[in-house]
């Protein structure tokens, strides 16, 4: 039963991102204040590459708290869908 609820709730997540995100939109949310996205990015910190579309919008979601940006849910997709289609491809 878990396994059908795991299941189930994935492809909850991968629907929105794939249907519904707008990857400008995410574009001007990653480059919107340099002090937040970018200027990690280009320091020597440690990333984790993600394997998937799932563990990526973790990746997104657990910096979204980190840096405190406070994204909603759609603006985490969209950030989400601009980073697969700029350097994933998954």
């Amino acid at each position: 039963m878990k396994s059908v609820i795991l299941i189930f709730s994935s492809l909850l997540v991968a629907i929105p991102i794939s249907v519904q995100s707008d990857v400008n939109k995410g574009k001007q949310l990653y480059e919107a204040d340099p002090s937040q996205c970018i200027s990690c990015h280009k320091s020597s910190a440690q990333f984790s590459k993600a394997k998937n579309l799932t563990e990526l919008e973790a990746e997104v979601r657990k910096w979204d708290v980190k840096t405190k940006t406070n994204w909603y849910d759609d603006e985490i997709h969209d950030v989400t869908e601009y980073l697969n289609q700029t350097y994933y491809h998954f």
